[in-house]
């Protein structure tokens, strides 16, 4: 469809390290290239 149903434009950077997850960082993907989040990236 024409509209985006993607939940979320954030997505978490996680490391595991002495079992356990810890969060590193949070990347925008929306926002750091939202040309490619328009175009290339509908589906994913």
């Amino acid at each position: 469809t024409a509209e985006d149903h993607r939940p979320a434009g954030k997505v978490p950077i996680y490391e595991y390290r002495g079992g356990k997850f810890t969060l590193v960082e949070q990347v925008d993907v929306k926002g750091r290239w939202p040309e490619k989040w328009n175009k290339d990236w509908l589906g994913w």
